[in-house]
């Protein structure tokens, strides 16, 4: 959970940090670097600075959550620490979880 927090501020703190560039800000390229100009003029304005922060930002943490939704997935997946193949408590709801377990438990001898 604390990464899904800290992932957020950092967003907002960056995209909030982008505010502050001055409007009228304007750096001439050379040629090496035309990839970054988005309306093609030549020159990076303050506009684009800031979309392209966004964007990659927007990436980033889509890439964030995405991880602590995989780790949300895998945690779900392993058995409690106690858990043993011989206890009983799941058998009598023949629950999906310790189908999975029981299953996985042969396979890499926990």
């Amino acid at each position: 959970m604390t990464l899904l927090c800290q992932a957020t501020l950092y967003f907002c703190a960056t995209n909030i940090a982008m505010g502050a560039v001055p409007h009228d800000l304007a750096l001439h390229l050379p040629k090496l670097f035309r990839f970054l100009d988005l309306d093609g003029n030549g020159v990076i304005e303050a506009y684009e600075v800031e979309s392209f922060v966004y964007q990659q930002s927007v990436k980033l943490l889509c890439c964030v959550y995405a991880l602590a939704v995989a780790k949300f997935c895998s945690a779900v997946k392993k058995p409690p620490r106690d858990w043993k193949r011989e206890n009983d408590v799941f058998k009598e709801r023949e629950s999906m979880l310790y189908w999975y377990w029981h299953r996985t438990s042969t396979r890499f001898c926990w």
